[in-house]
């Protein structure tokens, strides 16, 4: 594993596209056959890129969702699929998402004069207990009366779960239940009155319990081959590396300091790596003197604090390591890996933020 980088850049994003092809492809078999699977790319592709990930998995999938008229803009150089705008869209923005052929959320009744007078097509969101966007239960019939009559094309209805990442939680599992059989009965009703509304539900970690499918499936970070739960971690394959070098080797005595504010202290002799990569850069100031990376297949500590555009590692297990050297802040190497979630741990928050923490100004790569 030993090498130079081949980095024109200080460092990449890779992303596999073998991975999110398999990802999506073991998806479709837990399915089943006439499930449709749409594939959320917002948040730059959960950091991955989301025009780079549009462009390998197209194909294979029914639907890309994106979050607002922006993400759309972007998707539109790259794809003519359809696509599904379920965030907040600014009623001046309305008939551009429409002319872009986007299908738009619609979710409190005040959203109808201009969803009208665009001719949009919409997917009613409903409020089943997760106390985000959505329509509460006690206002649906008034609500689902009001589109009618505003004779606004309803091509799905839908909510989100809650705690569907904690089924086997006694109160995270009732909380499923209970939005379950909530969506059924809204389900049902606006089919009542809209007979060709589409019936979704389910995000990765719904996908994977023991829930009805409905007609679609909101696949999000599974999709990149990362598990919302311990018991998806064999199922997916990661599909993301993040890359850069080493900028310098040099030693450091001991009793000498690294990095702002004097944090650390070497206790011996060491060898010190200089990374061009920092918090600016998505690396978290959270992971100063308690992050890893690897270099040659070696795990490296983060020593010091993580500055904006460098972080130091501790080298001294690395035989010989030379300067310009390939360094994995994410992804594997060699028998390794270092993962997002372990570095979520590590700074207190999940694996989701970790991703879509990577600067999108890092050049993402697309490999096999």
């Amino acid at each position: 594993m030993r090498g130079r980088s081949s980095m024109t850049n200080v460092a990449r994003v890779e992303v596999s596209r073998g991975a999110l092809l398999q990802n999506i492809a073991a998806f479709r078999r837990v399915a089943g056959p006439g499930v449709m699977l749409s594939a959320a790319i917002k948040a730059n592709g959960y950091g991955h890129g989301l025009e780079e990930v549009a462009r390998c998995i197209e194909g294979d999938i029914d639907a890309f969702q994106v979050d607002d008229l922006s993400e759309l803009r972007r998707l539109r150089t790259i794809s003519k699929g359809r696509a599904m705008v379920l965030g907040y869209v600014a009623d001046e923005d309305v008939a551009e998402t429409v002319g872009l052929g986007g299908e738009l959320a619609l979710y409190d009744p005040e959203q109808i004069p201009a969803l009208r007078a665009a001719g949009a097509r919409v997917h009613l969101k409903i409020d089943t207990g997760f106390g985000r966007l959505g329509v509460g239960m006690d206002s649906l019939e008034s609500f689902v009366h009001s589109v009618e009559r505003a004779r606004i094309e309803v091509t799905g209805v839908y909510s989100h779960l809650a705690c569907a990442k904690t089924p086997n939680d006694p109160e995270g599992s009732q909380s499923v239940d209970d939005q379950l059989r909530a969506f059924e009965g809204v389900a049902a009703y606006v089919r009542d009155c809209f007979p060709d509304a589409i019936r979704h539900l389910s995000n990765t970690a719904g996908a994977m319990a023991d829930l009805p499918t409905f007609d679609l499936q909101r696949l999000g970070i599974g999709i990149y081959g990362e598990s919302p739960t311990p018991d998806l971690e064999s199922f997916v394959r990661p599909s993301l590396r993040w890359v850069s070098c080493l900028a310098q080797v040099k030693p450091v005595k001991k009793g000498g300091s690294v990095g702002y504010d004097r944090t650390f202290i070497a206790p011996e002799d060491m060898i010190l790596g200089l990374v061009p990569q920092g918090y600016s850069d998505g690396y978290s100031r959270m992971l100063s003197n308690v992050g890893e990376v690897l270099v040659d297949g070696v795990r490296c500590r983060v020593v010091g604090r993580v500055s904006m555009n460098m972080l130091a590692i501790d080298l001294s297990n690395v035989p010989n390591p030379q300067r310009a050297a390939e360094v994995v802040l994410i992804g594997a190497q060699g028998d390794d890996a270092i993962r997002p979630e372990q570095l979520a741990g590590l700074s207190q928050t999940n694996l989701y933020e970790v991703l879509t923490s990577i600067s999108p100004a890092l050049p993402r790569v697309i490999v096999e």
